[in-house]
């Protein structure tokens, strides 16, 4: 038996669900492997008994470069089971993204018989609160012993599929963030990073970017349009150089997050 899980991760906590889904397929029998979402690469998912999503909640719908993943997808010549699992900062904030994974994948031939999100530490410094690492730790541990029932609930044949729920700010109010960030934001908000003083030009964020969308320009970091808004590269700058919307959200004196397992490609060459 054969699974196959694709992810996106800025900050380390979609690949953690991913490698949580994996430890639990290997340990019922299945042969898995995690492929990370680039652009450009699109597996062959047909031949496989089980096929996988991990990826995370932005503005209440999935992340372009996930979005855009699905659509590539070939159609699969005969029906394959499928998961989708989000990870959001607020699981009262995940909106359609279930939903739009679960639709790009049924029209691809996939039966998906699990759709859900978990609650894992937000990592969006600018405007939000970040957790300390105490209060991380204790959603974490939250969050892997759900992943471990979800995952359990998959092998048992249960369908689990998460409804629509954005009470939260109502369905008006929630529409209008999710199309002003997916129609607009996720365009431009790459162009309002900025450095400041404390940047030393040491290249960290563009040697770690998911998406290659930073540049070095005369020491100093670049971004371009292919950014993801993941926000890896704030939460690795232990300078905190590194700052966005910071005239309203001083997010330069939140705490930082990365899931503790994750070291992003890159990271490695910078510290060895």
């Amino acid at each position: 038996m054969k699974a196959q899980i694709s992810y996106f991760t800025g900050t380390g906590n979609s690949l953690r669900a991913a490698e949580l889904c994996r430890q639990a397929l290997e340990a019922a029998g299945y042969e898995t492997a995690l492929s990370e979402i680039r652009r450009g690469s699109v597996p062959d998912l047909n031949g496989f008994d089980f096929v996988g999503l991990c990826c995370p909640v932005y503005s209440l719908g999935a992340p372009r470069i996930v979005r855009e993943f699905l659509q590539s997808l070939p159609a699969v010549s005969s029906p394959v089971r499928a998961f989708v699992l989000a990870t959001a900062g607020d699981e009262q904030d995940v909106g359609w993204t279930v939903q739009e994974a679960k639709a790009a994948l049924t029209a691809k031939g996939f039966d998906v018989v699990l759709a859900d999100a978990v609650e894992m530490p937000n990592n969006w410094l600018p405007m939000s609160y970040v957790p300390t690492a105490d209060e991380a730790a204790e959603i974490l541990a939250t969050a892997e012993a759900k992943i471990n029932r979800a995952v359990a609930a998959l092998l048992a044949g249960t369908r689990v599929l998460r409804p629509l729920n954005v009470e939260k700010y109502g369905r008006v109010r929630s529409a209008m963030l999710h199309g002003a960030f997916h129609r607009l934001g996720v365009r431009r908000l790459w162009f309002l990073f900025r450095t400041n003083d404390a940047c030393n030009g040491c290249g960290k964020c563009a040697r770690i970017c998911p998406t290659q969308s930073i540049s070095m320009v005369d020491g100093r970091p670049r971004w371009s349009r292919t950014c993801e808004q993941c926000l890896r590269c704030m939460n690795f700058c232990s300078l905190r150089a590194i700052t966005q919307l910071e005239f309203l959200g001083k997010g330069s004196t939140r705490n930082h997050y990365h899931e503790p397992h994750f070291v992003p490609a890159g990271l490695e060459a910078l510290t060895d």
